[in-house]
């Protein structure tokens, strides 16, 4: 990670444009959680026993991710349009 990406953004419109992508990676984020868990929900149909157990753990676990990531892109929105709204009364 290149730490020149930590630095705030200089004005209102940077801030946006930043969101946006911050918000675009978490949907990304989303969406690769997503394909994870239905690859390791198809992988657990060809096992058995034990492997098919710890298979469904992998899917169990790409699920909360997956719905983690959810809830923080849903916050990060509502961020955003906090941030806007302030800009606006400013």
């Amino acid at each position: 990670m290149n730490h020149s990406d930590l630095r705030p953004p200089s004005h209102a419109s940077d801030a946006a444009e930043a969101m946006d992508e911050v918000l675009g990676k978490l949907q990304t984020c989303w969406q690769l959680t997503h394909l994870a868990r239905d690859m390791a929900l198809k992988a657990a149909r060809g096992l058995a026993g034990a492997r098919h157990s710890r298979t469904m753990e992998l899917a169990d676990k790409l699920a909360d991710a997956q719905a983690f990531a959810q809830r923080l892109e849903f916050v990060c929105l509502g961020d955003a349009r906090a941030d806007a709204a302030a800009d606006e009364l400013a």
